[in-house]
């Protein structure tokens, strides 16, 4: 009977505070106690998860990162492209004049051929041939050349094959006759040379 008193007493005096604590202390003793190093089976599978989203973030960083390089590439290729065409259409802006030109130059170069001792006409094949220097130096001055490969060697390239006859002074595929010049214009053939080539 004193020891009920006795804890009936106790019990009484104690503040609540203190009879909470031991009620917590009595309610949670036998279990085994919880290391804060160890993991919580449900922490391992949310840091999978992180691990499985970082994963999968970078991997959409590494495509866009390579989307960003191959767009920049792009464009790289698009300014080239650009700077290229602009550069041919300066070129070769006068390549239809020029084509219209050349028959009035094979003309001229036509009528320095003519053989005459008569004045007249040597003073006028005078005054053409100095016409036709004039008008080449013109042309030249805008990338136009002329083509004449007498005794060169033939180029499909530059040169359009009219016959093939044998000649056994000359080589194979040299050139032998020069029917009609050809004209370049900024290294693009507007006109290839129509010639005879050596076939043996």
């Amino acid at each position: 009977i004193e020891k009920v008193i006795m804890q009936k007493k106790t019990e009484v005096e104690t503040p609540i505070e203190e009879q909470t604590e031991l009620q917590t202390e009595a309610q949670i003793e036998g279990q085994p106690e919880i290391s804060i190093e160890e993991p919580v089976e449900g922490g391992i599978q949310d840091i999978e998860v992180l691990q499985k989203l970082v994963n999968t973030l970078g991997h959409k960083v590494k495509d866009a990162e390579d989307e960003v390089l191959r767009s920049r590439a792009e464009m790289d290729n698009v300014r080239k492209r650009s700077a290229r065409d602009i550069q041919n259409a300066y070129k070769y802006s006068i390549e239809k004049f020029t084509k219209e030109l050349l028959p009035v130059l094979d003309s001229l170069e036509k009528a320095l051929e003519v053989q005459s001792d008569d004045a007249l006409v040597l003073n006028m094949k005078t005054g053409v041939e100095m016409t036709f220097n004039m008008f080449v130096g013109i042309v030249q001055k805008f990338g136009l050349e002329l083509i004449d490969p007498l005794g060169d060697k033939f180029d499909p390239q530059k040169h359009e094959a009219m016959a093939m006859q044998p000649n056994p002074e000359l080589e194979n595929n040299t050139v032998m006759t020069v029917f009609q010049k050809g004209y370049v214009l900024n290294d693009r053939v507007i006109r290839p040379a129509r010639v005879v080539i050596v076939k043996n």
